[in-house]
Formats: structure tokens, sequence, C-alpha cells
């Protein structure tokens, strides 16, 4: 199901694409439809993203929805200052759909039979495991010597020195 919906998004992106390259520009009639997209995606109450993540609208943003008519009656004549102005309309759009949405997160659901069945496979499993995390540990001491060692020779090499030199 999902290899369906990424072969649909990716024909629609190449459709977009395709719509792009018969016009004048293709930066510019690309930002027109990212605000057209977010513009509609800004009206949609709930966005899935995956399996108990969803994208939910906090609050309405109070921005009136744009055609792509709009949008070319709000641009200038000349070419630069109309990428800078559709620039800046897709930066306005993009600000005004992150502002009034948060990230919802769905914990699956499960009966209390579930739950406690998890709880006690977890604890038999912690039974098994606990002989190898203490051996775990001894290891670790018995690294631990040789480092230890090493200390009192340098301390006591560090005695010797200043015995010496004290002797001087």
């Amino acid at each position: 199901m999902s290899e369906v919906k990424a072969d649909l998004g990716i024909k629609y992106l190449m459709r977009i694409y395709e719509d792009c390259q018969q016009t004048s520009g293709i930066f510019p009639c690309l930002k027109k439809k990212a605000i057209l997209f977010f513009d509609r995606a800004a009206r949609m109450e709930s966005i899935p993203l995956f399996d108990g993540v969803d994208i939910v609208k906090s609050y309405e943003p109070g921005v009136p929805p744009i055609s792509e008519n709009e949008i070319d009656a709000h641009l200038p004549r000349g070419l630069g200052s109309k990428d800078d102005t559709l620039s800046a309309m897709l930066w306005d759009k993009v600000a005004a759909f992150a502002n009034s949405r948060t990230i919802q997160f769905s914990l699956p659901k499960m009966s209390g039979e579930e739950l406690n069945r998890g709880v006690e496979e977890g604890r038999g499993k912690m039974k098994k495991m606990m002989g190898m995390m203490m051996m775990g540990g001894a290891m670790k001491l018995a690294a631990m010597i040789p480092l230890a060692i090493a200390g009192l020779f340098v301390l006591a090499g560090k005695a010797l020195i200043v015995s010496k030199v004290t002797l001087i």
C-alpha cells in the first residue's frame, strides 16, 4: 500500500515538473506550486506522517486561501522582483503552516492482559541476563586491576624521584 502511495507521489511531482517546464520560468512556477501546496495543507485538520504520528492543526492561522490567479495578480512585472516576491510569499506560507501545527504521537492501544504479559516476559528475560550482566561487571573490574598497578608504579617512581631530589 505504501509503495502505491509513493508511486503516486512521484508521478504527481513529475507532472508538476513537466507543467513547470512548459512555462517561461521553471523556478517561479515551482514556487507557485509550493505556495498552493502549503495553502492546501494549512486547511487540512490532520496530516498523517506514518502509523502513530500525525501533524495536527492547533489553531486557525487566519490566512485566507489563495489561488494561482491571485498569486499572479500580486506579483510585480520584473523577473527579479517576481522571484523575490514569490520567495517571500512561500516563506510566509511555510511559517504560517509550521506555527499553526503540532506533532501528535499516538501510543498503541493494549489491554491490561497484554501489558501484564509484556512485563512478565521482560522479567523473565532479566533473570536470564542478570548472570551475564554480573560477569560483564566482573570483567570490567578485572580489566581495571592492571591500571591500578600501573598507577602504583607511577606513584612509587614519583616518590623515589622526590626523595633523591631532597637528598641532593
